[in-house]
């Protein structure tokens, strides 16, 4: 990454401001975007607006959906670098190639790329093809296709739900049957939304949730009284996509999707907590428990509450999370609560690949809190900005080691706390608080190398500077600002 490059619009619209001294005045506010109203609200709007005849042509289409490799279908939306890091989404090819990673055909060609232009030999076409016919553990699956149902009164959903549930639950446990790494299941929703009530939707293990499309299929609950219960419950190895997901809220936790067990992905969802009825209560977009790991892609979380005390975009405890070209919002926490774009303690956290993390609201609103964690926390190619009374940082980093590259940090106070034994590495970024640029706590350790800083420096552990620059470009040398 170029210093002077324009890596985008806020970045570039920042700095001029912050050169001419106006940025207090007009650096956030014209690129602050609130939390967007409830979806269904949308869907319900538009669904009011189908014939039946529509409507049941829509079943019809999506029924028809392929099962088998012959048939025609619309590949997945390409995502850049997903899975594979040399598929760039510049082809009419391109798509197909995630779909073959998803049916288990293809595993690349090694260190997570594909090599699409690399010629394929007759052995390894006889894989292909050999898997194409017979399948694989991954393909296919058993199918299970649900349909919204129009209940009769109007703007109830509440049949479909529980239809959802009703088919999911009648999976079989046990026997030739049961889900399992040879056996993999797939529930596949059509258009509509997908009232659960106060129930919530538990996917067992090996059992994967395809929506179509996360603008078009949605599930939504309301609160739960206990952590770790949520609209969408996942046990483990299960892909979720294009889909989404709402917790309404009502209760003193708001959950949207609650994740349990090994190699789960969410892969272009919508995870919406929106505000709980309880002072005391907690809106979440994605939990993610102890033991487990999920990867998020392509996907959009947002969290908001009215009169809850905290609110988390995605909260992890003691579990692996990997996020990527995702859009994250979280704000609306009470005067004495807390705000968090991704909360990780225990676990270990990755943030890369244009994800971008907004957060508002709260005494202490934070992007990216991370402590206590095992191995190093990546933050990479990614936005954090963060609003208002930000005394912590836009990164707070409290015991653990982390290295940001080519990210852009911005914060209406402190842009980096340390604390504890905490250790970072800060390389070809761009590192901005209205006040201070980094809080630098007793026995910690920080780098900052080739980057922008801008803000004061607080410091009281140890601090290493080198060819870093200031606001405004001018070469600091080895010092910091």
């Amino acid at each position: 990454m170029s210093l002077i490059g324009a890596r985008n619009v806020v970045s570039v619209v920042g700095l001029l401001l912050w050169a001419s001294g106006t940025m207090a005045a007009s650096l956030v506010s014209p690129v602050r975007r609130a939390a967007p109203p409830v979806p269904p609200a949308l869907f319900r709007a538009a669904k009011a607006a189908r014939t039946a005849a529509e409507q049941a042509g829509e079943e019809s289409l999506f029924a028809g959906l392929p099962v088998s490799p012959l048939s025609s279908y619309t590949p997945p939306a390409c995502v850049p670098g997903v899975p594979f890091s040399d598929v760039t989404c510049t082809t009419f090819f391109d798509p197909y190639i995630e779909q073959l990673f998803r049916d288990g055909i293809t595993t690349g060609c090694g260190g997570g790329m594909y090599c699409p232009s690399a010629p394929v030999t007759r052995d390894q076409m006889a894989l292909f093809v050999e898997h194409a016919i017979r399948g694989t553990g991954s393909w296919p699956p058993h199918i299970v296709t649900v349909y919204h149902r129009e209940a009769a009164e109007p703007d109830s959903n509440a049949n479909s739900g529980a239809e959802l549930i009703s088919m999911v639950a009648a999976i079989p446990s046990s026997g030739d049957e049961a889900p399992g790494q040879g056996n993999p299941w797939l529930v596949r929703l059509g258009p509509g939304i997908y009232d659960l009530g106060t129930s919530t939707l538990q996917l067992p293990a090996y059992v994967s949730l395809e929506g179509a499309g996360e603008d078009s299929t949605a599930i939504e609950a309301s609160g739960y009284s206990l952590s770790g219960y949520g609209t969408l419950m996942l046990s483990g190895i299960s892909d979720v996509h294009d889909i989404g997901v709402y917790n309404l809220g009502g209760n003193t936790y708001d959950i949207a999707i609650v994740v349990a067990g090994s190699d789960n992905q969410l892969v272009h969802v919508t995870a919406i907590g929106t505000s709980s009825s309880d002072a005391t209560g907690t809106a979440v977009g994605i939990y993610a428990g102890s033991g487990s790991d999920v990867t998020v892609k392509g996907s959009r979380v947002f969290t908001t509450v009215q009169v809850a005390l905290n609110t988390y975009g995605v909260e992890s405890v003691g579990s692996v999370v990997g996020i990527s070209d995702t859009a994250i919002s979280a704000g609306g926490a009470s005067a004495s609560g807390a705000s968090y774009g991704a909360y990780c303690s225990g676990g270990a956290l990755s943030v890369t690949n244009g994800t971008t993390i907004e957060v508002s609201d709260g005494a202490q609103p934070v992007g990216i809190h991370i402590d206590g964690t095992v191995g190093t926390n990546i933050i990479r190619d990614s936005l954090i900005n963060v609003f208002d009374n930000n005394t912590i940082g836009a990164l707070d980093l409290d015991g653990g080691d982390a290295i940001l590259q080519d990210d852009d940090l911005y914060s209406y106070k402190n842009a980096v706390r340390t604390s504890g034994s905490a250790s970072i590495e800060i390389n070809n970024s761009r590192v901005v608080g209205l006040t201070t640029w980094i809080t630098n706590g007793a026995g910690a350790t920080a780098k900052a190398g080739a980057s922008l800083l801008s803000g004061t420096t607080n410091n009281a552990g140890t601090l290493t500077c080198g060819g870093n620059y200031s606001s405004s470009y001018a070469p600091l040398g080895n010092a910091c600002p």
